[in-house]
């Protein structure tokens, strides 16, 4: 029933539009003849459909009418009273649409305020909206939570004035919103101001015309508020107002903040504030690394090889090439150098580190990367141990479509076993393009054979170009490209993985290095024969330590809670390399060499120095030294590191 009467509705708006421009052609073609200027027939077709469709606005061309009955020729009024009967189809028509909008948004703002009145121990509000946090909503849907979204409004309403336009517009909106959201059970709040342009102050929410907003906050538990959308700045501004306890005053509700924004030392200062609820940064290129790490088959480990006389060291080169060294590039970087940094099979002290090279290409190394570049001057600076003394890092400012590229800088690369590429152009269409080419060029100078089985060829032969994916729309595009060079192409960055549930409210990866400082502290406890509370968990353990080093507000301490914190999130994901050295036959001491050799690159990375009497704010720490050099007393907390790796 519902079906016959939507074709029977809109069949009816189409025969008006149809039998009207028909009448007015007709009209136009006689009252045409009595005038001086004819029009052309495109004329009279579009005027006839023109008019045709301002029947729906109740207006008549009552030019046209008029000047049929002053000029009437003696012939049939027919077409003017059929022109008054098709208006007043119309009228019926727009009356009826416009009480569907009505009631639909009354609907919808009743459906609204009886949702306010209940509690919930979840409530997702999202501020902004776009295909990543729709797809976030309807995943959170099918987990039974509830979700708002908050939208500013459009330029076009802006410049509406009051009256029935705006009515008119804003009613359309709301359906074309709730329309675009259909399968994730959200309700729409349009806002009329920015609340950067607001008080910081509860007054806020009537100022922005939300009012019922902070009802829903104050009575749900855990509040999450999501923004996702592309303007990193306004994303951070909004951000730091939403987290300030002022715009709430005194609720019980635990909010929590997720800023869509690079996570770099600037925008995380943010993150750790007092009078704040807290904020998480959450950054694609960052995001889109890391869900390469989880995966071991894409860690350096499976690109070099084991050494079967010295177990737990590696006797090949590890060669890898970054295309783009943007946010993804650079990521992509402090991945391969941290997780490629291996005890060489030629070194009986475990000071010596296998070879490394990385190749960066891009045209204009932009002001993050040069920053970085400036500032941890020892890790672009650090040399091989080889008789060349080669650079580990070397950065070439070419174009990857030039010659130079591929003459100059690919083909020595893939002549010296190159086998870890890492595209990040920051367009879907060129990096899978370029990924294609580097694959070819690679066959035909013989470093892959695309016909063979990778078997039981040694990992050194492997070879692999990753593709960072940007547009969540191109992503089937990209894969059903890479499926047809498997294994040789892997596409990374699916928005589909990196924003969801799992991902961002739940934090796995966080929930992993709160795993892994909880099993880590437990060791050293019993290493030390401390006291453990075995009463703590991961998160109050982790938390605990947060307020030990934020009580006084110590820049250097903020800096050093944050190193610490990394190293629990990259050994988290760097036990399964040790896994794989240990299932090869590693011993515990080459184990610890590796970790040692790793947590130096850490913090090459973080652009530390070594220094006698350590201090964070000044970069020198006092354990950057040979593994040889260190005391027993330092090198403990290698070893303690192999608690999951190692299984007793």
């Amino acid at each position: 029933m519902k079906r016959i009467v939507y074709w029977l509705y809109w069949g009816t708006a189409l025969f008006v539009l149809v039998a009207g421009s028909f009448a007015y052609y007709d009209l136009f073609n006689v009252y045409g003849e009595t005038v001086s200027h004819q029009h052309t027939e495109l004329e009279l077709v579009m005027r006839s459909i023109y008019g045709a469709i301002n029947l729906f606005l109740f207006n008549i061309d009552t030019d046209a009418v008029v000047g049929w009955l002053e000029n009437d020729k003696g012939l049939s009024d027919a077409p003017v009273l059929w022109l008054h009967a098709l208006s007043i189809v119309a009228g019926l028509w727009t009356i009826l649409f416009v009480a569907w909008i009505f009631a639909k948004a009354s609907w919808m703002n009743c459906k609204r305020f009886w949702n306010s009145l209940f509690r919930r121990p979840n409530l997702y509000i999202f501020w902004g909206i776009n295909s990543r946090s729709v797809r976030l909503a309807k995943e959170l849907e099918a987990a039974d939570a509830y979700t708002l979204f908050v939208v500013g409004q459009t330029e076009e309403e802006d410049d509406l004035d009051d009256g029935m336009d705006s009515i008119l517009h804003q009613g359309r909106r709301r359906v074309q919103l709730h329309r675009a959201l259909e399968g994730a059970n959200a309700s729409v709040f349009i806002a009329e101001k920015k609340l950067i342009d607001t008080d910081l102050t509860q007054r806020a929410w009537r100022e922005m015309g939300i009012s019922l907003l902070r009802r829903y906050v104050e009575h749900s538990e855990n509040v999450h508020f999501l923004l996702l959308g592309d303007n990193e700045m306004e994303n951070i501004y909004t951000a730091m107002r939403l987290s300030d306890k002022q715009l709430w005053g005194d609720i019980s509700s635990k909010i929590t903040v997720h800023c869509h924004a690079r996570r770099n030392n600037i925008n995380r200062a943010i993150e750790h504030q007092d009078a704040h609820y807290p904020i998480t940064v959450i950054d694609s290129s960052h995001l889109s690394v890391e869900l390469l790490k989880k995966d071991v088959k894409n860690h350096p480990i499976q690109f070099v090889d084991i050494s079967t006389k010295n177990p737990g060291t590696v006797s090949s080169d590890f060669r890898s090439l970054i295309v783009g060294f943007s946010e993804s590039g650079q990521d992509a970087l402090r991945f391969l150098y941290e997780f490629g940094a291996f005890v060489a099979d030629t070194d009986k002290d475990g000071d010596q580190r296998s070879a490394f090279h990385c190749d960066i290409v891009d045209r204009h190394f932009g002001p993050s990367a040069q920053r970085w570049i400036n500032h941890a001057t020892k890790l672009f600076d650090s040399r091989n141990d080889d008789k060349e003394k080669s650079l580990r890092i070397t950065k070439h400012e070419a174009d990857y479509r030039s010659n130079e590229f591929y003459q100059q800088i690919l083909e020595p690369a893939l002549k010296q076993n190159l086998n870890y590429v890492v595209i990040s152009l920051g367009d879907d269409q060129s990096g899978i393009a370029l990924a294609v080419d580097i694959l070819r060029y690679a066959s035909v100078v013989g470093r892959v054979q695309m016909d063979a089985q990778e078997g039981d060829q040694p990992t050194s032969k492997r070879f692999r170009i990753y593709v960072r994916s940007y547009e969540g729309s191109m992503y089937d595009y990209l894969c059903r490209i890479a499926e047809r060079y498997k294994p040789y192409i892997v596409v990374f960055g699916a928005e589909e993985e990196m924003y969801t549930k799992r991902m961002l409210i739940d934090n796995e990866l966080k929930q992993n290095a709160m795993n892994y400082y909880y099993n880590y502290e437990k060791t050293v406890a019993e290493h030390m024969h401390w006291n453990f509370d075995t009463q703590e968990t991961p998160e109050s353990l982790w938390e605990k330590r947060r307020a030990k080093f934020t009580k006084d507000d110590s820049l250097e301490k903020l800096l050093d809670l944050r190193r610490r914190e990394s190293q629990d999130y990259a050994n988290a994901l760097h036990e399964a390399t040790k896994k794989v050295l240990y299932a090869n036959g590693a011993p515990e001491l080459r184990l610890a060499q590796t970790e040692h050799l790793r947590w130096l690159a850490a913090h090459e990375i973080f652009g530390f120095r070594y220094g006698e009497k350590r201090n964070i704010l000044r970069y020198v720490h006092d354990a950057i030294l040979p593994w040889s050099q260190l005391s027993d007393e330092t090198r403990q907390y290698d070893y303690l590191t192999l608690t999951n790796v190692i299984k007793k």
